[in-house]
């Protein structure tokens, strides 16, 4: 009776699959349990940086990442408050 070998290519792809849904769980797991009230905070010090800067650039670059921090702020609440409203009912 031959012995059934297994194929490294078919080894190699299994193994990447697995990394790669190990990694979209750890992904999905931080990005639900992230606080809006930390980016919150993040986009008012960046606002206060932006509005204390006199170079443009600097204050530009501030003002972007203030930008980003409210919309990160807003997306997680936005997750926050659909959590709340499933484990309600």
């Amino acid at each position: 009776m031959a012995k059934k070998r297994l194929n490294k290519k078919v080894a190699l792809i299994g193994s990447a699959v697995v990394v790669l849904i190990s990694l979209v769980a750890i992904g999905a797991i931080l990005h639900l349990s992230g606080d809006p009230e930390k980016f919150s905070k993040d986009g008012d010090a960046a606002l206060m940086a932006a509005r204390n800067a006199t170079d443009e650039e600097i204050k530009e670059e501030a003002y972007k990442r203030a930008e980003r921090n409210y919309h990160k702020a807003r997306n997680h609440r936005d997750t926050f408050q659909t959590r709340r409203l499933i484990h309600r009912n």
